[in-house]
């Protein structure tokens, strides 16, 4: 029975593996495709805020990763190609963008014919464009092919793993594991304030380690498909990730300027207040909030989908109007550093004694 666990773990491990390579994979190669376009994109995105907001969404949903826009978005500002209250948009759009992420995830499973499937011919299809083409532009639409393939495979693969160990009765592994999320509170009407803040940690922590948050919310699809976790508890799991997911834009600010810094600033302060704000009626209207969810749908694997969408978007719409407040708290937060360059004078470098 040992060795099933240890055998399903390590496929479990593997296709996080190959999920989070995909990922890589494609954004890289997608950026690389759209070349100066994207560039030219985020910096004409300073028109009004709506652009900004639709350009950090396009932009996230093409590289499918909204911590290599903001990691953009922190570079512009740091060179001063974007100002903090152009930047700020951008920011809040890339958490719209990303939430294709969990749509993809969640259309990646289902009973009958397997969308997986499909996608491994895709990625059969880009190795063989990338081996038998020599032209660089060619072979990175191969690589986008491979990328995206791989993403369905390793989900699917996640999937598997966890089904297997839930469906064997003989290893155990699906009663602990609902043994563990009882005591945090699965199969309750409403979870408590301890255990919400617990499942927000949990969120917050491996998307944080990990640096993908669509990897954890990869894997909570898995649970929630299997019946381990509750929609009630995956959504506070989720809320977890967008602060986690900050983590990529602060380490990507190490050694930048000081708006460098504040962008980076801007973009946790936004998923932090956004949490807080949803985070508060959660608790209170939990059975209401499951309720509009399952009025949408049934799928539990959807409804977390949606419910990231619908976090994301109403945040947005929330923060808008505050853009030149998010800038002004991030500009407290981040003072202008004591070492200011002070002008030479014309005989700074010359020799004393001459």
């Amino acid at each position: 029975m040992a060795s099933l666990i240890i055998q399903q773990v390590f496929f479990l491990l593997g296709g996080l593996t190959v999920f989070m390579v995909g990922m890589k994979m494609m954004g890289a190669n997608l950026e690389k495709a759209a070349g100066s376009g994207l560039r030219r994109m985020m910096a004409g995105a300073s028109a009004n805020r709506f652009v900004g907001i639709g350009t950090g969404t396009l932009i996230t949903a093409i590289v499918n990763s909204s911590s290599a826009t903001t990691v953009m978005i922190v570079g512009f500002v740091n060179i001063g190609l974007l100002s903090l209250v152009q930047a700020t948009p951008i920011i809040m759009g890339a958490n719209i963008g990303t939430t294709l992420s969990a749509f993809i995830m969640a259309l990646s499973g289902g009973d009958g014919f397997s969308v997986a499937s499909v996608f491994a011919v895709l990625a059969f299809s880009g190795l063989v464009i990338e081996m038998i083409t020599k032209n660089d532009k060619i072979k990175r639409v191969g690589a986008i092919l491979i990328g995206v393939g791989f993403i369905f495979i390793g989900l699917n693969f996640m999937s598997n793993a966890v089904d297997v160990l839930v469906d064997d009765t003989t290893a155990g592994v699906g009663d602990a594991i609902r043994n563990i999320f009882i005591s945090l509170g699965n199969g309750a009407d409403e979870l408590g304030i301890g255990h919400i803040l617990v499942l927000f940690a949990i969120g917050m922590v491996l998307t944080a380690v990990l640096q993908a948050s669509s990897a954890i919310t990869g894997i909570m699809i898995a649970l929630a498909s299997s019946g381990l976790v509750s929609i009630n508890m995956a959504i506070f799991v989720v809320l977890g990730t967008n602060v986690g997911t900050c983590a990529t834009s602060l380490i990507s600010s190490i050694g930048t300027d000081t708006n460098g810094k504040r962008a980076a600033v801007i973009h946790l302060l936004f998923n932090v207040i956004g949490s807080i704000i949803f985070m508060i009626p959660l608790i209170l209207l939990q059975d209401q909030m499951i309720a509009l969810l399952n009025g949408i749908t049934d799928v539990v694997k959807w409804e977390i989908a949606i419910f990231h969408m619908l976090f994301n978007v109403s945040t947005t719409l929330i923060l808008l109007p505050f853009v030149k407040p998010l800038t002004k708290l991030a500009t407290i937060l981040v003072p202008e550093s004591d070492k200011k360059q002070r002008p030479l004078s014309a005989s700074e470098y010359l020799d004393e004694r001459l």
